[in-house]
């Protein structure tokens, strides 16, 4: 990834890294393969269609604000992420 494509993710970089944090709990939860709804640091919502998460974040949020609608893909732990899309590790 590039650096012009990175800076395109930066209004949801945070949702980004909360995703990638909470991937193994979705897929312990057996969530793979649903959509998952995410705002910032928190995981809203888990829908079955990408359509349905996204109609839910465009009523929960008002227009322009980031939020992201992701499909739940255990390929996503064996993925090379740019170090800036990681999770923060805690101090």
């Amino acid at each position: 990834m590039d650096a012009k494509q990175l800076n395109s993710l930066e209004p949801i970089k945070a949702e980004i890294r909360t995703y990638l944090r909470e991937l193994p709990r979705l897929l312990a939860e057996g969530q793979e393969g649903r959509f998952v709804l995410i705002k910032g640091d928190q995981v809203i919502s888990v829908w079955d269609t990408f359509d349905d998460a996204c109609q839910a974040g465009r009523e929960r949020y008002p227009l322009g604000v980031a939020f992201l609608a992701q499909p739940v893909d255990a390929r996503d732990l064996d993925r090379n992420f740019p170090e800036d899309l990681l999770p923060r590790q805690a101090i």
